[in-house]
This record gives C-alpha cells, structure tokens and sequence, in this order.
C-alpha cells in the first residue's frame, strides 16, 4: 500500500467529522428558515401531473393562440431546441391532442401547418411499446402532400430498440426528421421561456413546471447544499484524497446497504410464509428500467405488493403499489387500495400505485435514492424495511378480510 494511500485513509475519521458537522449545522439552519423559505414547497405537488397532462401543458406553450399571451415567442424557441425552424414559420397551425392514427395509436401532439407535419411523442416514465416510434414515423411518412415531416420523442432515456431500430432513428436523425429531447433539455428551454415571458403569473407557473419535472421526472435533487460541502471537501489536498476515497467506495456501499435490505426482507417474508421477489442488479445492468422487489401472500397469489424504480442511472422514480396479471380483479385492488391509502395512479398490470412516498412512509422522501442520504440512513438504520413490513401487513390484513383468492 502506498504512502498516498495511508494517507488518504488517515483523513477520512477528520473529513467525515467535519462533513457531520456540517450536515447538523445544516439542518438547525434549514428548520429556522423554513417558515421563510420553505424549500421543499412544490406548488405542482398538489395535482396529479400525468403522461396526458404535461402533454397538454406542453402543447398549450408552444401554441401561439395560447393563453400564455406571448404569441409565437415560445414557438420560435421551441424550434430553435428541435433544430427545425421551419416549425414557427407556417401558416394555419393546428394543434391536436390524443390524435388517433389508422393503426389506432394515439399520438400525444400532432401539429399541421402550411409547411409541414410534426409528431410528438411524451414519455415521462413509462417506456415507449413496440413498434410504437416506427408507427408514428410510417404515419407522417404518409403525409405525401408535405415537404416536412417531424418526429420528437420526448423522454429521459432513448427510444427502445422494440419502439423504432436504431438504424432507422440514427437515418431520420440525419434527415432531420427525428430528434430525441431529454426532459434535462425541455427544462433548459422552459427556463429561457420563463425568462422571456413578459406575464409574470406565467413564468412563475414555467419556473414551478421546471421544479416539478427536475424532481419528479429527471430525479434530480437540491443541489445548493453540495456546492457548500463541496467546498469543504476542497479545502486541501488531504480532504480531496480522502474525499475521493469516499465517493469511490460509496456504490460498493449502497450494494452492501441493498443485500442487507434483501436480508431483512428475506427474514419476514419467511416468518410470514409469504414470497419475495427481489431483482435489484449490479454490474453493468445495476439501476437498469423497472429493476425492484415485491411481496406476495404466496406464489399463486392474484397480486403483488411492489416497489419498482424507473431508472436511467442509480435507482431513480420509486412506485409503490400492487401489481396483478388478474384483469378482473383490478376493479376490487384498486378500490380496497384507494380504501387503505388515497386515490392513486393505474395502467397495465398495475390497479394501483403511487410516487408520493410521503405519504406512504410515514413523512419520509423516498421517491429518488440516489443522492438521497435519508433512504440509506433509514435502511441502515433498518427504519426502512420496518416501515415497508408494516405496510405488507397492513395490506394483507385488509385484503384477508375481503377474502380474494
């Protein structure tokens, strides 16, 4: 082992006192200010924004005749971020929602003007089905009387191989006919919007939007605190090797917190009898889409009480809820579910489910863990797997008295 190496080792008892000590500092700082600043405060937060509704927002912005005020002015830079300016500059714009093509899809957005066609296809978390990109294309495709022909595909991760062939989307790419937006891109352009927006109550709304699918959507979490930390972790030599060592070994970390969460579980779904599903991967496939575990009364069980995480890089978008293959009985799941909790979200395979984590878990913010040091606080705490057991048992209890099969 290297001098360097010891060294580093012998700084981390000092840098992590002092990062312990920033952290408290932290929060008697943040509860004295809260009244003032309430910075966990989103005013979105309080509606069900879904795949359809932020379809509609979206549209409504870039609609030129929208309430907004603004005219074309969100339009124009809208075409600016596709890299197809022809958008902004046709005649009879019209702008349609859930437009259903031959093949019975629904597009999110179909825009037509005197130039030319344009598809838009919004995937906040759910991934896009197959063929799903390709048919899209093949309809636009169809518009012969139009020079220009436009796919966007709205998404934090790109299209699946299943929607369109890569080949394909790499050839419309160059042919300016397909372009992928990130949600992380849409929020640059929504901030320029709310910076040229001349009404004040719009851009408000714009910059609250931006909060919502950055915390919601992106994952991301507030990030001024580690600038400071930063900071302190920067202050010499010493600090940054050891901070580097940390941050080195913190995945590792999170892998062990995992397989001890696995182990508890383990332990009460034996005690109860019951089975665990538990496909959490590591490697090159770790925080692959929809990674999660489950718990079932027994195998043949009508459903499942999951947890599952969309996610482009760590675990990112926890959905607490119960799954089931049983179309009859989504009806009773979801009504005995809205009965126990509150009216959630469903789609297929899915009565019912959630994302407002606090809600659930006693008070605690769990819907994105990476970078969230409560959930792995709690789950090595073991308040974690305390909580989701209560839940189970919760659950089960209600659905026993309904006696479903």
């Amino acid at each position: 082992m290297s001098d360097t190496s010891l060294l580093c080792k012998d700084n981390l008892p000092e840098l992590l006192n002092e990062v312990n000590q920033y952290i408290a500092a932290l929060s008697i700082s943040k509860k004295r200010y809260l009244s003032e600043l309430a910075p966990d405060f989103l005013l979105l937060g309080y509606f069900s924004l879904g795949e359809l509704e932020l379809s509609r927002i979206i549209a409504d912005i870039i609609n030129p005749y929208g309430t907004h005020g603004q005219g074309d002015k969100f339009l124009k830079t809208f075409s600016t971020l596709v890299g197809q300016e022809w958008i902004a500059k046709g005649s009879n714009l019209e702008i349609r929602l859930e437009y259903v093509i031959p093949s019975s899809r629904r597009l999110d957005i179909f825009i037509t003007s005197s130039l030319g066609v344009v598809a838009i296809e919004n995937k906040p978390w759910a991934s896009d089905g197959d063929n799903q990109l390709t048919d899209y294309y093949s309809f636009l495709a169809s518009h012969n009387n139009y020079q220009n022909k436009l796919l966007i595909f709205i998404s934090e991760r790109g299209p699946s191989e299943e929607s369109i062939k890569k080949e394909l989307a790499n050839t419309l790419e160059k042919k300016g006919r397909f372009v992928h937006i990130t949600y992380s891109r849409l929020c640059d352009w929504l901030d320029r919007c709310s910076r040229d927006c001349q009404a004040i109550v719009v851009s408000l709304f714009l910059k609250e939007l931006v909060k919502h699918i950055r915390k919601n959507i992106i994952g991301e979490l507030e990030m001024s605190d580690d600038k400071e930390l930063a900071k302190l972790i920067s202050q010499s030599p010493e600090k940054v090797a050891a901070g580097v060592l940390i941050a080195r070994s913190l995945k590792q970390s999170q892998e062990i917190l995992m397989e001890k969460l696995h182990g508890e579980l383990d332990l009460y779904t034996t005690n109860k009898g019951y089975c665990l599903r538990w496909e959490i991967s590591y490697g090159a496939s770790f925080g692959k889409q929809f990674s999660g575990f489950g718990v079932k009364r027994s195998r043949n069980d009508i459903f499942e009480l999951s947890v599952v995480f969309d996610s482009t890089g760590f675990f990112s978008l926890m959905s607490f809820g119960i799954t089931s293959g049983n179309e009859d009985m989504e009806k009773l799941l979801r009504e005995t579910m809205e009965k126990l909790f509150f009216p959630g979200k469903s789609c297929e395979g899915w009565p019912w489910y959630t994302r407002e984590s606090k809600r659930i878990f006693d008070g605690h913010d769990y819907l994105h863990w990476d970078g969230n040091e409560q959930v792995w606080s709690d789950i090595s705490s073991g308040k974690f797997s305390a909580i989701f057991c209560n839940l189970a048992d919760k659950v089960f209890a209600e659905f026993g008295k309904i006696n479903t099969p």
